[in-house]
């Protein structure tokens, strides 16, 4: 079986770049697909990506859930990538001069922008199949994505045996315990993992 990991990301080189995120989200997928992993790079359309992608895949729509109303968002694969790469366009949200603001500046809106891409991105992940292995965020921008799976409660056990890995999405209940926080999970007694 193949790791597939889903990095969600705000801001990726040569899509988008304001600084070290960009260099990372560049080399990261490039190092893990030389291990061997499935990656797939979620970031937002913004008009410097899309004209970095040269081309892409009109694809799925999806409408994310934002508060008592939802927002469409296109997710457009790039083709001819070292890895899956793949943009969630909303105009209304990302088709902006600057990533974050103008120099200097933030665009007053950017949380209600990164809630959008996250849920996007999100329900856009559900309806892959089969779902990624790891969701693997990068910076606040995307961290908010692990708040929302936290409200939903599931997760993904991934172990190590004989030189391979295995995973289960396992419905969950999260607490905190002190600093901690404590995942209690029902697994059947017939998963290979137990």
């Amino acid at each position: 079986m193949t790791l597939h990991v889903a990095m969600v990301a705000s801001e990726a080189h040569p899509y988008a770049r304001t600084g070290g995120l960009g260099d990372v989200l560049g080399a990261l997928p490039i190092a893990l697909r030389r291990e061997g992993v499935a990656v797939t790079l979620c970031l937002p359309g913004y008009p410097s990506a899309l004209a970095a992608a040269n081309c892409g895949e009109p694809g799925q729509t999806v409408h994310a859930p934002i508060g008592s109303r939802t927002e469409p968002v296109e997710f457009v694969r790039l083709l001819d990538r070292p890895f899956d790469v793949v943009l969630a366009c909303a105009d209304r949200y990302f088709r902006r001069d600057f990533v974050y603001g103008p120099p200097g500046g933030a665009y007053p809106d950017n949380a209600e922008r990164f809630v959008v891409f996250c849920r996007a991105v999100l329900e856009w992940l559900r309806q892959q199949s089969p779902p990624p292995d790891v969701l693997h965020v990068h910076a606040w921008q995307a961290a908010l994505a692990v708040a929302f799976l936290r409200a939903n409660s599931f997760a993904l056990l991934v172990t190590g045996t004989g030189g391979s890995l295995h995973a289960s999405h396992l419905p969950v209940m999260v607490r905190e315990k002190g600093q901690a926080i404590v995942l209690d999970m029902h697994m059947a007694k017939a998963n290979p993992q137990w």
